[in-house]
């Protein structure tokens, strides 16, 4: 598959962002008939056998793969999994506003883990990750001063989200897009099943009654949208990538009030704002420099 040029690749990470912040609301609604364990095999199994097919048709008859699985599917897939069954399991206690905002806090966390592997952290990058912190605060605590259990959930899954990102930075131009993609989403998809296998009661999934939120989890959100991350982040910098990811919250956010009828209240803008403010500081300078 050819390299994308920067500019196709920011309108291919746009979409991404857009497809992502609708699948905010197919997750919902599909955490009423599933468990987060079972519904996130579901859905990576769906993707990764949808992506496996394609890489599979478009290789020529002529050419076997040296490897099923590599080293580099095993970490994403990996890093994948925990990320979306960490997400998952907050998804019924909050709202698709702190859902789809909490979830952005991973594009300060990229520069914050940056800085554990050798990146030096700029003022900016800091003075964003404060900002951010305080606008989840903000967002996330009630009248009563009490956060939301889900919050914590979607806060912890923002930061192996971030360690994804900088693993498909690392490891994109080392394997084609498609078997590679395929690759993660099957390794989720199997970790998260043999999860649920253990921890989760399989005889009361509504699977039936979650088709509708399965279909577009696994064959928007993981086969077309996961994959075009990966094809398009390779032409551009993580940081570059993660500025135009973190629309998906303001679409999550649209999303949850058009399809659900979800208002945020006066609070919720104000720590979103917040948020995004810090989101901006933390990633344009990165971006210019």
């Amino acid at each position: 598959m050819p390299p994308m040029t920067s500019r196709k690749a920011d309108a291919a990470l746009l979409l991404v962002a857009i497809i992502w912040g609708i699948a905010f609301v197919a997750q919902r609604l599909g955490s009423a008939h599933m468990t987060p364990l079972s519904f996130n095999a579901a859905r990576f199994i769906v993707g990764g056998g949808i992506v496996a097919i394609v890489a599979t048709l478009r290789r020529p008859s002529y050419e076997r793969p040296k490897r099923w699985l590599t080293k580099q599917g095993s970490a994403l897939g990996i890093a994948l999994a925990v990320a979306a069954m960490l997400q998952q399991q907050g998804v019924p206690l909050t709202t698709t506003a702190n859902l789809s905002f909490l979830t952005i806090m991973n594009v300060v966390f990229v520069p914050l883990l940056g800085f554990f592997v050798g990146h030096r952290l700029k003022r900016h990058e800091l003075f964003g990750a404060v900002l951010a912190v305080v606008g989840a605060y903000v967002m996330s605590v009630g009248g009563e001063f009490s956060v939301h259990p889900g919050d914590w959930w979607v806060l912890a899954s923002a930061i192996f989200w971030a360690i994804h990102i900088i693993l498909i930075g690392r490891v994109s131009f080392r394997q084609e897009a498609l078997p590679l993609a395929a690759q993660q989403f099957l390794v989720c998809g199997v970790l998260s099943a043999l999860g649920a296998f253990v921890l989760e009661d399989w005889a009361n999934q509504q699977i039936l009654a979650a088709l509708p939120a399965l279909l577009f989890s696994g064959v928007v959100s993981v086969a077309i949208a996961y994959t075009l991350q990966l094809v398009a982040q390779p032409a551009v910098t993580p940081s570059h990538a993660v500025i135009i990811l973190s629309l998906e919250g303001v679409f999550g956010a649209l999303a949850g009030w058009i399809l659900c009828g979800e208002a945020m209240s006066a609070r919720g803008i104000i720590g979103a704002s917040v948020i995004t403010a810090g989101v901006i500081i933390a990633q344009l300078r990165t971006r210019a420099a």
